[in-house]
Formats: C-alpha cells, structure tokens, sequence
C-alpha cells in the first residue's frame, strides 16, 4: 500500500463578486506503476462560511494516466446553497455533492472556530471513491470556480486530494 496527498486552502476575504477561483489549480502525484486498486479521498469546497449569504462553487476534474496516456477521469464538485442563484452561468450546472451522494446537510468534516461562535459553518464534504484500474500518476485540476463574500466575512475554500494505491 502506498499513501499520498496533497491540499491546498485558499482564503477569500471579502468585499468580493463573483470572483473567479484560481483556475488550472492543480494537484498531482506519481503513483506506484504496480497499482491497480485506488481510493480516492477528494475534496473541493468550503470549509469555512461565516454567513449563509456568501457563496462559493468548484467544479473540479480528477485525471488518471498510465505511461503518459489518459486512463480515466471523474468529475467533483460542491457549492454553497445558494450558489445555482448566485452564480447564473457556470460552464456545468452547479451540483452540491455530499459525500454519502444524497445532498443531505449532515456534515463529514467542518472547521471548528472557538474564536467565533457566531459565523455559519459549512462543512468540506469529502468523499471516498474506489477506481480500480492501472494507473501510474493522477492530476487535480479546478476548471471552474466562483466566490462571492460580502464585506468583513472571509470564506475558505480547500482543494486537494488523498490516495491509497495497492
């Protein structure tokens, strides 16, 4: 079994608009050349939203490859609940994903801020995929992405990925 991961937190301070996210974002690793069998940890949202009137989205792709050549892909994304308002032309429709499929609100993960009781808490869903195939390196790349965060808030948005290949 071999382990790797890599994330990323960006913070978005506001007065912000529809503030594009940092496209081509990526997140990569090699992996064993011998592996078969993958899960996939993968996240791309907020985890930190200090009123429910900001919103965010991410739309992210996760690209598989062995020798150089294209194996397979899946797509993530997440968004805030207001998002599919806020933000009228996404390239995909905005989807919020949670990590047990049902678009429930029970978070997975959220960050905790003893500082400040009194802003909202969103939650990071982060879901686990199994992707049984031959694979040497994956890529992380955020294709598309909004925020917008009224003045004196700040949302807090984490990419990034964690795999166990066998």
């Amino acid at each position: 079994m071999n382990s790797f991961e890599h994330w990323k937190d960006w913070d978005f301070d506001g007065l912000l608009i529809g503030q594009p996210f940092t496209l081509g974002v990526h997140h990569k690793t090699a992996l064993p050349g011998t592996a078969r069998e993958h899960y996939i940890w993968i996240g791309g949202g907020a985890f930190r939203q200090e009123d429910i009137s900001d919103n965010w989205y991410l739309q992210v792709a996760l690209r598989f490859s062995l020798n150089g050549s294209p194996v397979g892909s899946m797509l993530w994304s997440d968004a805030s609940t207001n998002a599919v308002t806020a933000f009228p032309q996404p390239n995909r429709p905005i989807l919020r994903v949670k990590s047990d499929g049902s678009g429930s609100v029970q978070p997975t993960l959220r960050m905790q801020a003893a500082s400040n009781g009194a802003w909202f808490r969103d939650n990071l869903d982060i879901g686990c995929f199994y992707v049984p195939l031959p694979a040497d390196a994956v890529e992380y790349e955020v294709e598309e992405g909004r925020v917008s965060v009224a003045a004196g808030r700040r949302v807090s948005i984490r990419t990034g990925f964690r795999i166990m290949s066998f």
